[in-house]
């Protein structure tokens, strides 16, 4: 049977051989100028596309040589390369059988590209090898996850070729050593090319491209299918105690689990064995590690709490869980190189059109066991994950270490969604890319996150790809802050999603799907883990006091205005965030000692930006500050300039107690006086379910 149908349809965008990622513009221009003004060696755009490989596919073979951005097109036959046409560089269209610069693709089998020189190393070295063995070396070292640049183990060249890297860091006569060294792997002609592109990644692709046929292809099944398989994993004679063994394989610089089976015996005296210890009868589930190609390591879970060691190396990967009471039933996904999954019973591994409720997560999910889980689904079927259709991807953000809750939060904002959450504390962890700018909201001794809402502009729900929601967050001690634009606040256009159940809940975690990310590397999808709090035994209501002053409307061009708000009164200390000469926030810290306030963009773990404004030991009492903004024939309140200053002293027009801070996407800031006028905003009672899903650990 020919599972390679469950693999992604759409161009990969790296080399199959080397695995390095390729320009960013590789389908749409026919520059060697990259985005952002990359350049691009001419070889990084001499490659390869195979396609329509597939034993099943109702179409031919194919292979074209996309010379310079596609510029220059050549076809090629087992043995022979020539010209065929010039064209314009056409963007491929995704459908069942599509248009390849006006050649058909069977685009229900996956297209993976090679660099020119790497196909080239590779077959000179392995006499020929036909091209549908390299098809089949693409599709078992595909990624499990579908986005490689964000899920990809970096190579740790150093780990393959410490030779190779003690040598490039030398001079040219180290590199020409190198290269007379690897004369006999290396054709001539292509050895000239390396010698131009000393300072480029040729040299590690090449030779990595080498190491990875070397080490892969006399594993690969002669078969014309892929060899995809599902072996039920038989218990030894004696169903008290067993061993588990195993053996490994190295992909890409980090070992696999190559294969599983029972034993009666300890085999870790084989070469590349390994073996742990099971008690039959006492199993509860397996737990086991993920990486980019396939399972890293397992260990056996038991009834009462206790674990096996693992059988394999747990690190740089992900963490599953899958439950079941007997490894009679413990069933093996594997190819011809690696162990894919492990299940018990029947095993699902091809597309789902259901929502994900299992996790994957990048840490050890014992740090949320017994919570919890819930994530909104913004996105009507996240991206899946290859061979796993009913798990999710997760990133958690834990705002507990060692029973010590977090001291606050740091959302990164953008205009179309926040892109990133950093929890302060001992561990400083983060999730997200952190892109954009940061708003703080400060958590008090004994404060605790009680309530997760997000909020959605109807109007842009409908654009996924450039829309995401914005977080709003409320705390035992009745304090809320919302991380987004103002606008959305109060509008009948703005619908909201809870994530927590209920405010008699306490907030353990926060976590998001990385795979989900938006255009500009929004979080698409949020979720929280939860904890039930006695202590709360009296629901809280879902009001929320936002101190919006309404008596004075923004200019029209403001139209995303981020708003924050603080008293100026009983002011222990002021610091800003200078950046670039502007003032771009303003923190302000209280007599009381426990309540912190900031205005504007704030990131307290930005060491380098923060600077003293006002101490009350050495100024005394504040009873004024003057804002110096760039334009100083503008008024002090004046809108569009950027803020030059903030001095201690003279008198304000008014004898305001507090200031409001907008800061706008791509403007600058609007400063005004608040008279303390509160709007009332009630959400509604109940939650729409259809958009919060409730995972499982």
């Amino acid at each position: 049977m020919d599972h390679s149908k469950d693999l992604t349809v759409l161009p990969q965008s790296y080399c199959t051989l080397c695995h390095k990622i390729l320009p960013e513009r590789l389908l749409f221009g026919l520059s060697l100028d990259g985005p952002y003004g990359a350049k691009y060696d001419p070889w990084e755009v001499d490659i390869l596309g195979f396609f329509n490989m597939c034993a099943d596919s109702c179409l031919p073979p194919q292979i074209y040589m996309f010379k310079g951005w596609f510029d220059v097109i050549w076809t090629q036959n087992e043995d022979t390369v020539a010209p065929v046409r010039t064209v314009g560089g056409r963007r491929l269209s995704f459908s069942n059988h599509a248009s390849l610069m006006c050649e058909t693709v069977d685009l229900s089998q996956p297209l993976f590209f090679a660099h020119r020189l790497c196909w080239k190393v590779v077959r000179q070295q392995h006499g020929h090898i036909p091209n549908i063995t390299l098809y089949k070396l693409a599709q078992q070292t595909h990624p499990i996850f579908s986005s490689l640049d964000l899920i990809i183990e970096q190579l740790q060249r150093a780990a393959i070729f410490p030779q190779l890297a003690k040598s490039t860091n030398e001079s040219t006569d180290g590199f020409a050593h190198l290269l007379s060294r690897a004369g006999a792997l290396l054709p001539l002609e292509v050895q000239q090319e390396v010698l131009q592109y000393i300072n480029s990644d040729l040299t590690f692709s090449l030779m990595t491209a080498l190491h990875t046929t070397a080490s892969f292809l006399n594993l690969l099944n002669h078969a014309p299918s892929p060899s995809k398989m599902i072996v039920k994993l038989h218990p030894t004679a004696s169903q008290d105690t067993g061993w588990l063994c195993g053996t490994t394989i190295e992909m890409f610089a980090h070992e696999y689990l190559h294969r599983i089976h029972m034993a009666q015996y300890d085999n870790t005296g084989d070469r590349l064995g390994l073996s742990i210890p099971v008690h039959m009868d006492a199993v509860s589930g397996v737990r086991f590690v993920l990486g980019t190609y396939g399972l890293r390591a397992i260990r056996i879970l038991y009834r009462d709490g206790s674990v096996s060691p693992w059988l394999g190396n747990p690190t740089k990967g992900s963490y599953g869980t899958v439950y079941g009471t007997d490894l009679g039933c413990l069933r093996i996904l594997q190819d011809d190189l690696k162990v894919i999954r492990v299940g018990f019973g029947d095993i699902e591994y091809m597309r789902s059109m259901a929502v994900p409720d299992q996790a994957l997560w990048d840490i050890d999910p014992e740090l949320i066991k017994d919570n919890e889980l819930r994530i909104t689904q913004f996105l009507q079927l996240p991206n899946q994950v290859l061979y796993y259709p009913k798990w999710r991807f997760c990133h958690y953000l834990p705002l507990t270490d060692s029973g010590v809750y977090a001291t606050g939060l740091t959302v990164y904002c953008h205009a179309s969604g926040i892109t990133g959450i950093k929890a302060h504390g001992e561990m400083n962890r983060t999730i997200g890319s952190c892109y954009g700018n940061p708003m703080y909201f400060h958590l008090q001794p004994g404060e605790r996150i009680i309530l997760v809402a997000l909020g959605y502009d109807l109007e842009e729900y409908r654009d996924q790809a450039s829309s995401a929601p914005h977080l709003l967050i409320k705390t035992n001690h009745r304090r809320s802050s919302f991380f987004g634009p103002s606008s959305i606040l109060g509008s009948e256009d703005t619908l909201w999603q809870y994530i927590t159940p209920s405010t008699t809940a306490s907030l353990t975690g926060l976590f998001m799907d990385p795979l989900t990310q938006g255009r500009y590397s929004q979080l698409m999808s949020i979720g929280a883990s939860v904890q039930t709090d006695p202590k709360l035994s009296n629901p809280l209501t879902f009001g929320l006091n936002l101190t919006i002053n309404n008596a004075r409307t923004l200019p029209n061009r403001y139209d995303k205005p981020f708003f924050s708000a603080a008293l100026l009164v009983s002011v222990r200390k002021l610091q800003a965030r200078k950046t670039s000469g502007w003032f771009r926030g303003l923190c302000v810290y209280y007599e009381d000692g426990e309540t912190v306030e900031t205005l504007g963009w704030w990131d307290p773990s930005d060491a380098s930006s923060i600077v003293d404004v006002y101490d009350s030991s050495v100024h005394g009492p504040l009873d004024a500050l003057t804002f110096v903004f760039d334009d100083s024939d503008g008024p002090a309140d004046s809108m569009g300039f950027a803020i030059r200053n903030i001095i201690v002293g003279y008198k304000p027009r008014q004898p305001y107690g507090a200031f409001a801070w907008r800061r706008a996407e791509c403007l600058n800031d609007f400063l005004e006086p608040w008279d303390g006028q509160r709007t009332e905003m009630v959400f509604p009672d109940t939650q729409d379910g259809q958009f919060v899903t409730v995972m499982r650990s």
